[in-house]
Protein backbone atom coordinates (compact mmCIF):
# COMPACT_ATOMS: atom_id res chain seq x y z
CA UNK A 1 0.00 0.00 0.00
CA UNK A 2 1.70 3.31 -1.05
CA UNK A 3 0.36 6.86 0.00
CA UNK A 4 0.29 8.13 -3.98
CA UNK A 5 -2.14 5.63 -5.29
CA UNK A 6 -4.64 6.75 -7.39
CA UNK A 7 -8.19 7.31 -6.96
CA UNK A 8 -11.05 9.88 -6.96
CA UNK A 9 -13.00 10.85 -3.99
CA UNK A 10 -16.20 8.63 -3.06
CA UNK A 11 -19.13 9.01 -0.36
CA UNK A 12 -16.86 8.10 2.29
CA UNK A 13 -18.17 5.56 5.73
CA UNK A 14 -20.33 7.15 7.94
CA UNK A 15 -21.90 9.39 5.31
CA UNK A 16 -25.21 7.70 5.38
CA UNK A 17 -25.81 8.95 9.02
CA UNK A 18 -26.02 12.69 7.95
CA UNK A 19 -29.76 13.56 7.19
CA UNK A 20 -29.97 14.48 3.14
CA UNK A 21 -31.62 17.41 2.59
CA UNK A 22 -32.82 17.07 -1.06
CA UNK A 23 -33.99 20.95 -1.31
CA UNK A 24 -37.47 20.70 0.77
CA UNK A 25 -36.13 20.38 4.15
CA UNK A 26 -39.46 19.79 5.33
CA UNK A 27 -39.70 16.74 3.48
CA UNK A 28 -36.52 15.03 5.24
CA UNK A 29 -37.50 12.73 8.19
CA UNK A 30 -35.53 13.61 11.63
CA UNK A 31 -34.72 11.44 14.10
CA UNK A 32 -37.49 12.27 17.00
CA UNK A 33 -36.15 10.42 19.77
CA UNK A 34 -34.42 6.41 21.18
CA UNK A 35 -34.26 4.07 23.01
CA UNK A 36 -32.63 0.82 23.66
CA UNK A 37 -31.47 0.23 20.01
CA UNK A 38 -34.23 1.61 17.69
CA UNK A 39 -33.81 5.38 16.66
CA UNK A 40 -37.61 7.12 16.41
CA UNK A 41 -38.41 8.70 13.56
CA UNK A 42 -40.76 12.07 12.64
CA UNK A 43 -42.80 9.90 10.13
CA UNK A 44 -43.35 7.03 12.56
CA UNK A 45 -41.33 4.56 11.58
CA UNK A 46 -38.70 2.83 13.33
CA UNK A 47 -34.92 1.99 12.59
CA UNK A 48 -32.62 -0.81 14.23
CA UNK A 49 -28.98 0.76 15.10
CA UNK A 50 -26.87 -1.63 14.53
CA UNK A 51 -24.01 0.34 14.43
CA UNK A 52 -24.57 2.42 17.48
CA UNK A 53 -24.50 5.80 15.23
CA UNK A 54 -20.49 5.73 14.49
CA UNK A 55 -19.53 3.04 16.69
CA UNK A 56 -20.50 5.42 19.46
CA UNK A 57 -23.86 4.30 21.81
CA UNK A 58 -22.48 1.57 24.01
CA UNK A 59 -25.04 1.79 26.71
CA UNK A 60 -28.14 2.06 24.42
CA UNK A 61 -30.13 5.17 23.62
CA UNK A 62 -32.81 6.43 26.21
CA UNK A 63 -31.00 6.61 29.53
CA UNK A 64 -32.58 8.56 31.93
CA UNK A 65 -29.99 8.56 34.43
CA UNK A 66 -27.97 9.28 32.24
CA UNK A 67 -30.13 12.34 30.82
CA UNK A 68 -30.48 13.16 35.00
CA UNK A 69 -26.74 13.63 36.08
CA UNK A 70 -26.30 16.05 33.08
CA UNK A 71 -29.36 18.00 34.21
CA UNK A 72 -28.23 17.89 37.53
CA UNK A 73 -24.24 19.04 37.08
CA UNK A 74 -25.86 21.84 34.85
CA UNK A 75 -27.76 22.88 37.44
CA UNK A 76 -25.37 23.14 39.33
CA UNK A 77 -22.01 24.34 37.75
CA UNK A 78 -22.02 24.28 33.81
CA UNK A 79 -18.66 25.36 32.92
CA UNK A 80 -15.37 24.94 35.33
CA UNK A 81 -11.80 24.02 35.70
CA UNK A 82 -12.42 23.19 39.08
CA UNK A 83 -14.77 20.93 39.77
CA UNK A 84 -15.46 17.79 41.51
CA UNK A 85 -16.82 15.95 39.05
CA UNK A 86 -14.10 16.28 36.79
CA UNK A 87 -11.45 14.19 40.20
CA UNK A 88 -14.53 12.01 40.46
CA UNK A 89 -14.79 10.72 37.11
CA UNK A 90 -10.46 10.61 36.90
CA UNK A 91 -11.10 8.43 40.26
CA UNK A 92 -13.70 5.71 38.03
CA UNK A 93 -11.26 6.17 35.34
CA UNK A 94 -8.50 4.57 37.30
CA UNK A 95 -10.56 1.34 38.17
CA UNK A 96 -11.41 0.79 34.34
CA UNK A 97 -7.78 1.80 32.50
CA UNK A 98 -5.04 -0.77 32.52
CA UNK A 99 -2.53 -0.88 35.25
CA UNK A 100 -0.58 2.49 35.30
CA UNK A 101 -2.34 4.13 32.87
CA UNK A 102 -3.04 6.54 35.32
CA UNK A 103 -2.83 10.08 34.31
CA UNK A 104 -5.76 11.52 32.14
CA UNK A 105 -6.07 14.73 30.01
CA UNK A 106 -9.81 15.35 29.27
CA UNK A 107 -10.67 16.57 25.88
CA UNK A 108 -13.70 17.06 23.33
CA UNK A 109 -13.31 14.06 21.13
CA UNK A 110 -11.14 11.43 19.45
CA UNK A 111 -9.78 13.75 16.96
CA UNK A 112 -8.31 16.17 19.93
CA UNK A 113 -7.14 13.32 21.86
CA UNK A 114 -4.88 12.00 19.17
CA UNK A 115 -3.84 15.47 19.06
CA UNK A 116 -3.15 15.76 22.34
CA UNK A 117 -1.35 12.61 22.09
CA UNK A 118 1.10 13.76 19.43
CA UNK A 119 1.69 16.84 21.25
CA UNK A 120 2.76 14.66 24.67
CA UNK A 121 5.10 13.02 22.94
CA UNK A 122 6.84 15.86 21.44
CA UNK A 123 7.04 17.50 24.90
CA UNK A 124 8.04 13.90 26.57
CA UNK A 125 11.15 14.07 24.37
CA UNK A 126 11.73 17.43 24.26
CA UNK A 127 11.74 17.56 28.50
CA UNK A 128 13.78 14.09 28.61
CA UNK A 129 16.46 15.24 26.18
CA UNK A 130 15.60 13.87 22.74
CA UNK A 131 15.24 17.34 21.47
CA UNK A 132 15.05 15.70 17.71
CA UNK A 133 12.35 13.44 17.95
CA UNK A 134 9.17 14.96 16.48
CA UNK A 135 7.93 12.33 13.52
CA UNK A 136 4.81 9.87 14.42
CA UNK A 137 4.89 6.69 12.65
CA UNK A 138 1.06 5.78 11.48
CA UNK A 139 -0.33 2.72 10.04
CA UNK A 140 -2.19 2.51 6.17
CA UNK A 141 -5.04 1.69 6.70
CA UNK A 142 -6.17 3.49 9.42
CA UNK A 143 -7.82 6.53 10.77
CA UNK A 144 -7.67 8.66 13.80
CA UNK A 145 -9.38 12.14 12.83
CA UNK A 146 -10.03 14.95 10.88
CA UNK A 147 -8.06 17.66 13.01
CA UNK A 148 -4.38 18.03 10.90
CA UNK A 149 -2.15 16.42 13.23
CA UNK A 150 -4.53 13.19 13.59
CA UNK A 151 -4.92 13.76 9.80
CA UNK A 152 -1.14 13.34 9.09
CA UNK A 153 -0.77 10.15 11.18
CA UNK A 154 -4.14 8.67 9.34
CA UNK A 155 -3.39 6.33 6.66
CA UNK A 156 -6.68 6.13 5.11
CA UNK A 157 -5.73 7.16 1.54
CA UNK A 158 -9.36 8.53 0.38
CA UNK A 159 -9.74 10.67 3.54
CA UNK A 160 -5.93 12.15 3.14
CA UNK A 161 -7.07 12.77 -0.33
CA UNK A 162 -6.70 16.61 -1.20
CA UNK A 163 -5.19 17.16 1.93
CA UNK A 164 -1.89 16.38 1.42
CA UNK A 165 -0.35 19.84 1.36
CA UNK A 166 -1.62 20.52 4.93
CA UNK A 167 -0.20 17.35 6.45
CA UNK A 168 2.48 16.46 7.88
CA UNK A 169 5.01 14.29 5.96
CA UNK A 170 4.76 11.54 9.09
CA UNK A 171 5.67 8.03 7.43
CA UNK A 172 3.76 5.27 7.55
CA UNK A 173 3.83 1.33 7.58
CA UNK A 174 1.69 -1.77 6.11
CA UNK A 175 -1.14 -2.82 8.11
CA UNK A 176 -1.52 -5.76 9.94
CA UNK A 177 -4.05 -6.87 7.35
CA UNK A 178 -3.97 -10.81 7.19
CA UNK A 179 -6.96 -11.37 5.07
CA UNK A 180 -5.27 -9.07 2.12
CA UNK A 181 -1.29 -9.99 3.38
CA UNK A 182 0.30 -6.92 1.31
CA UNK A 183 3.85 -9.24 2.14
CA UNK A 184 1.37 -11.88 0.41
CA UNK A 185 2.29 -14.21 3.49
CA UNK A 186 0.08 -16.28 6.07
CA UNK A 187 0.88 -15.92 9.78
CA UNK A 188 2.75 -17.27 11.52
CA UNK A 189 4.73 -18.23 8.47
CA UNK A 190 5.46 -14.60 8.00
CA UNK A 191 7.35 -13.85 11.21
CA UNK A 192 5.42 -10.58 11.77
CA UNK A 193 7.13 -9.20 9.03
CA UNK A 194 4.40 -6.12 9.05
CA UNK A 195 5.29 -5.21 12.67
CA UNK A 196 8.89 -5.52 12.05
CA UNK A 197 8.65 -2.84 9.39
CA UNK A 198 8.16 -0.79 11.91
CA UNK A 199 11.88 -0.92 12.83
CA UNK A 200 12.86 -0.83 9.21
CA UNK A 201 10.71 2.68 9.32
CA UNK A 202 12.69 3.94 12.26
CA UNK A 203 16.05 3.12 10.93
CA UNK A 204 15.72 4.28 7.78
CA UNK A 205 13.86 7.83 9.25
CA UNK A 206 16.58 7.56 11.77
CA UNK A 207 16.01 6.43 15.07
CA UNK A 208 16.68 10.10 16.63
CA UNK A 209 13.81 11.59 14.89
CA UNK A 210 10.97 9.26 15.68
CA UNK A 211 8.71 10.00 18.65
CA UNK A 212 6.06 7.76 18.84
CA UNK A 213 3.81 4.91 17.22
CA UNK A 214 0.24 5.05 16.70
CA UNK A 215 -2.06 2.36 15.67
CA UNK A 216 -5.73 0.64 16.61
CA UNK A 217 -5.91 -2.32 18.64
CA UNK A 218 -8.53 -3.49 15.68
CA UNK A 219 -8.35 -1.16 12.66
CA UNK A 220 -12.12 0.13 12.33
CA UNK A 221 -14.12 2.72 9.98
CA UNK A 222 -10.65 1.94 7.45
CA UNK A 223 -10.17 -1.41 7.77
CA UNK A 224 -13.53 -3.51 9.00
CA UNK A 225 -12.40 -4.81 12.37
CA UNK A 226 -8.90 -5.77 11.30
CA UNK A 227 -7.65 -8.24 14.15
CA UNK A 228 -3.73 -8.89 14.38
CA UNK A 229 -2.41 -11.93 15.90
CA UNK A 230 -1.79 -12.21 19.44
CA UNK A 231 1.72 -11.62 19.08
CA UNK A 232 2.14 -8.46 16.71
CA UNK A 233 1.72 -5.93 19.78
CA UNK A 234 4.22 -7.56 21.61
CA UNK A 235 6.48 -6.81 18.79
CA UNK A 236 5.71 -3.63 18.61
CA UNK A 237 6.00 -2.94 22.05
CA UNK A 238 9.86 -4.07 21.52
CA UNK A 239 10.53 -2.42 19.19
CA UNK A 240 9.40 1.54 20.71
CA UNK A 241 10.86 -0.03 24.23
CA UNK A 242 14.35 -0.53 22.05
CA UNK A 243 14.53 2.79 20.24
CA UNK A 244 12.59 5.25 22.44
CA UNK A 245 9.92 5.50 20.97
CA UNK A 246 6.15 6.11 22.32
CA UNK A 247 3.57 3.66 21.60
CA UNK A 248 0.20 5.32 21.33
CA UNK A 249 -3.22 3.35 21.39
CA UNK A 250 -5.92 4.46 19.72
CA UNK A 251 -9.31 3.25 21.56
CA UNK A 252 -11.60 5.74 20.17
CA UNK A 253 -13.77 2.93 18.49
CA UNK A 254 -12.57 -0.09 21.04
CA UNK A 255 -12.99 1.48 24.72
CA UNK A 256 -15.23 1.21 27.06
CA UNK A 257 -16.14 -2.48 26.60
CA UNK A 258 -16.58 -2.73 22.32
CA UNK A 259 -14.47 -5.48 22.17
CA UNK A 260 -15.50 -7.41 25.24
CA UNK A 261 -13.04 -6.12 27.67
CA UNK A 262 -12.46 -2.69 29.23
CA UNK A 263 -9.88 -1.95 26.69
CA UNK A 264 -8.87 -3.78 23.80
CA UNK A 265 -5.22 -3.56 24.16
CA UNK A 266 -5.24 -5.53 27.00
CA UNK A 267 -6.46 -8.52 25.00
CA UNK A 268 -2.55 -8.22 23.30
CA UNK A 269 -0.96 -8.39 26.66
CA UNK A 270 0.81 -5.24 26.85
CA UNK A 271 0.28 -1.89 28.86
CA UNK A 272 1.12 1.34 26.04
CA UNK A 273 2.26 4.96 26.87
CA UNK A 274 -0.46 6.79 26.23
CA UNK A 275 -4.08 5.74 24.95
CA UNK A 276 -6.51 8.00 23.08
CA UNK A 277 -10.13 7.59 23.37
CA UNK A 278 -13.78 8.88 23.25
CA UNK A 279 -17.29 7.59 21.93
CA UNK A 280 -17.99 4.97 24.10
CA UNK A 281 -16.73 7.12 27.14
CA UNK A 282 -19.46 9.26 27.39
CA UNK A 283 -21.72 6.78 24.92
CA UNK A 284 -22.82 9.69 22.74
CA UNK A 285 -24.68 11.58 25.54
CA UNK A 286 -22.21 14.19 25.40
CA UNK A 287 -19.06 15.02 23.53
CA UNK A 288 -15.67 14.23 25.59
CA UNK A 289 -12.58 12.53 24.86
CA UNK A 290 -9.63 11.56 26.75
CA UNK A 291 -5.92 11.01 26.60
CA UNK A 292 -4.42 8.30 29.48
CA UNK A 293 -1.01 8.53 30.13
CA UNK A 294 1.11 5.65 31.52
CA UNK A 295 2.26 6.41 34.81
CA UNK A 296 6.13 5.52 34.23
CA UNK A 297 6.53 8.45 31.78
CA UNK A 298 5.55 10.95 34.95
CA UNK A 299 7.48 9.37 37.48
CA UNK A 300 9.14 11.25 39.91
CA UNK A 301 12.28 10.04 39.30
CA UNK A 302 13.97 10.71 35.76
CA UNK A 303 13.16 11.49 33.42
CA UNK A 304 10.41 13.60 34.37
CA UNK A 305 7.26 15.46 32.45
CA UNK A 306 6.13 18.14 34.08
CA UNK A 307 3.57 21.20 32.45
CA UNK A 308 2.09 19.26 29.45
CA UNK A 309 -1.07 21.64 28.66
CA UNK A 310 -3.86 20.01 27.00
CA UNK A 311 -6.49 22.27 27.55
CA UNK A 312 -8.75 23.53 25.47
CA UNK A 313 -12.11 25.87 26.02
CA UNK A 314 -14.50 22.70 27.05
CA UNK A 315 -11.81 20.31 28.26
CA UNK A 316 -12.66 19.19 31.66
CA UNK A 317 -16.23 19.96 30.96
CA UNK A 318 -18.16 19.32 33.95
CA UNK A 319 -21.33 18.36 32.24
CA UNK A 320 -19.84 16.32 29.76
CA UNK A 321 -17.47 14.83 33.29
CA UNK A 322 -21.17 13.91 34.65
CA UNK A 323 -22.54 11.93 31.42
CA UNK A 324 -19.07 9.77 31.30
CA UNK A 325 -19.58 9.46 35.45
CA UNK A 326 -23.02 7.70 35.02
CA UNK A 327 -21.71 5.84 31.95
CA UNK A 328 -19.38 4.12 33.48
CA UNK A 329 -21.45 3.25 36.44
CA UNK A 330 -24.23 1.86 34.05
CA UNK A 331 -21.17 -0.34 32.32
CA UNK A 332 -20.12 -1.16 36.05
CA UNK A 333 -23.48 -2.26 37.51
CA UNK A 334 -25.14 -3.75 34.23
CA UNK A 335 -21.62 -5.83 33.59
CA UNK A 336 -22.42 -4.61 30.13
CA UNK A 337 -18.31 -5.03 29.28
CA UNK A 338 -19.14 -8.81 30.09
CA UNK A 339 -22.14 -9.16 28.26
CA UNK A 340 -20.27 -7.49 25.20
CA UNK A 341 -17.70 -10.40 24.93
CA UNK A 342 -20.70 -12.94 25.43
CA UNK A 343 -23.06 -11.64 22.62
CA UNK A 344 -20.15 -10.93 20.64
CA UNK A 345 -19.06 -14.50 20.68
CA UNK A 346 -23.31 -15.09 20.25
CA UNK A 347 -22.75 -12.69 17.06
CA UNK A 348 -19.97 -13.86 15.76
CA UNK A 349 -21.59 -17.54 15.57
CA UNK A 350 -24.50 -16.18 13.91
CA UNK A 351 -22.52 -14.70 11.37
CA UNK A 352 -20.93 -18.20 10.63
CA UNK A 353 -23.75 -18.52 8.40
CA UNK A 354 -22.46 -15.59 6.10
CA UNK A 355 -19.20 -17.37 5.64
CA UNK A 356 -20.85 -19.66 2.83
CA UNK A 357 -22.09 -16.66 1.21
CA UNK A 358 -20.57 -15.88 -2.29
CA UNK A 359 -19.98 -11.96 -1.65
CA UNK A 360 -18.57 -12.83 1.56
CA UNK A 361 -14.84 -12.87 1.62
CA UNK A 362 -14.17 -12.51 5.78
CA UNK A 363 -15.75 -11.91 8.76
CA UNK A 364 -13.49 -10.79 11.48
CA UNK A 365 -13.32 -8.66 14.89
CA UNK A 366 -14.13 -9.53 18.59
CA UNK A 367 -16.63 -8.52 21.09
CA UNK A 368 -19.40 -6.45 19.68
CA UNK A 369 -17.15 -5.22 17.01
CA UNK A 370 -17.59 -7.24 13.63
CA UNK A 371 -16.69 -6.54 10.37
CA UNK A 372 -18.09 -8.36 7.07
CA UNK A 373 -15.75 -8.03 4.23
CA UNK A 374 -17.72 -7.95 0.75
CA UNK A 375 -16.70 -8.81 -2.83
CA UNK A 376 -17.89 -9.72 -5.69
CA UNK A 377 -16.77 -13.08 -5.79
CA UNK A 378 -15.60 -15.30 -3.01
CA UNK A 379 -13.75 -17.30 -5.73
CA UNK A 380 -11.38 -15.05 -6.57
CA UNK A 381 -11.79 -12.72 -2.97
CA UNK A 382 -11.95 -9.50 -6.17
CA UNK A 383 -13.80 -6.49 -4.82
CA UNK A 384 -16.58 -5.34 -7.34
CA UNK A 385 -15.22 -1.27 -8.53
CA UNK A 386 -15.62 1.61 -6.88
CA UNK A 387 -18.09 2.58 -8.57
CA UNK A 388 -19.97 -0.05 -8.01
CA UNK A 389 -20.61 1.59 -4.49
CA UNK A 390 -21.43 -1.87 -3.67
CA UNK A 391 -21.04 -1.87 0.35
CA UNK A 392 -23.47 1.24 0.34
CA UNK A 393 -26.00 -0.51 -1.70
CA UNK A 394 -26.49 -2.89 0.86
CA UNK A 395 -26.17 -0.24 3.45
CA UNK A 396 -28.87 1.43 1.91
CA UNK A 397 -30.97 -1.89 0.85
CA UNK A 398 -30.50 -2.86 4.99
CA UNK A 399 -31.68 0.37 5.83
CA UNK A 400 -34.61 -0.04 3.81
CA UNK A 401 -35.72 -2.58 5.97
CA UNK A 402 -35.17 -1.21 9.02
CA UNK A 403 -31.74 -1.79 9.87
CA UNK A 404 -28.88 0.56 9.69
CA UNK A 405 -25.09 -0.92 9.71
CA UNK A 406 -21.74 0.99 9.01
CA UNK A 407 -20.05 0.51 5.97
CA UNK A 408 -16.53 1.38 4.62
CA UNK A 409 -14.24 1.33 2.02
CA UNK A 410 -10.99 0.80 0.11
CA UNK A 411 -8.85 -1.47 2.45
CA UNK A 412 -7.79 -2.95 -0.69
CA UNK A 413 -5.31 -2.48 -3.28
CA UNK A 414 -6.11 0.33 -6.03
CA UNK A 415 -8.50 1.96 -3.43
CA UNK A 416 -11.60 -0.85 -4.02
CA UNK A 417 -12.23 -3.50 -1.09
CA UNK A 418 -15.58 -2.77 1.27
CA UNK A 419 -16.89 -4.16 4.35
CA UNK A 420 -20.10 -3.32 6.26
CA UNK A 421 -19.48 -3.15 10.59
CA UNK A 422 -21.84 -4.55 12.74
CA UNK A 423 -21.32 -3.12 15.87
CA UNK A 424 -24.80 -2.40 18.10
CA UNK A 425 -25.46 -0.82 21.98
CA UNK A 426 -25.17 -3.34 24.38
CA UNK A 427 -28.03 -4.11 25.48
CA UNK A 428 -28.71 -5.74 21.87
CA UNK A 429 -30.70 -9.12 22.80
CA UNK A 430 -29.95 -12.25 20.75
CA UNK A 431 -32.71 -11.88 18.87
CA UNK A 432 -32.36 -8.62 17.65
CA UNK A 433 -28.78 -9.81 16.53
CA UNK A 434 -30.65 -13.01 14.62
CA UNK A 435 -32.57 -10.19 13.32
CA UNK A 436 -29.61 -8.58 12.10
CA UNK A 437 -27.71 -11.20 10.47
CA UNK A 438 -30.56 -11.92 8.53
CA UNK A 439 -31.66 -9.04 7.07
CA UNK A 440 -27.34 -8.40 6.05
CA UNK A 441 -27.34 -11.63 4.05
CA UNK A 442 -30.38 -10.80 2.62
CA UNK A 443 -29.46 -7.11 1.92
CA UNK A 444 -25.97 -8.48 0.69
CA UNK A 445 -27.78 -11.18 -2.05
CA UNK A 446 -30.13 -8.70 -3.59
CA UNK A 447 -27.42 -6.09 -4.28
CA UNK A 448 -25.44 -8.72 -5.56
CA UNK A 449 -28.35 -9.84 -7.96
CA UNK A 450 -28.88 -6.31 -8.86
CA UNK A 451 -25.30 -5.51 -9.72
CA UNK A 452 -24.98 -9.14 -11.42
Amino acid sequence: MSEDRDGKSTRQEGDSFFVQLDGDRSRSRTVESAKGVYLYYSDGSRLMDASGGPVVVNIGYGRQAVADAAYQQMSKIAFSYETAIIRELFAKLDQFTPDGMSRFYPLTGGSEAVEAAIRFARHYHLHTGSTDKFKVIGRWSSYHGYTIGAASVTGNVLRRQGFEPLLLPFPHIDPCYCFRCPFRLEYPGCNLLCADKLEETILREGPDTIAAFIAEPIVGASGGCLVPPDDYFLRIQEICSKYNVLLIIDEVMTGFGRTGTNFCIEQFGIVPDMITTAKGMTSGYAPMGMLIVNEKLMAPEEPRVEGFGSISTYSYHPVSAAVACAVLDILAEEQLVERSRKLGSYMFNALEKLKSHPNVADIRGRGLFAGVELVRSRSDNQPYDRDAKFAQRVLDNCKSKGISFYSGTGMAPGLTGEHIMIAPPFVITEEEIDTCVAVLEQGITEVAIELN
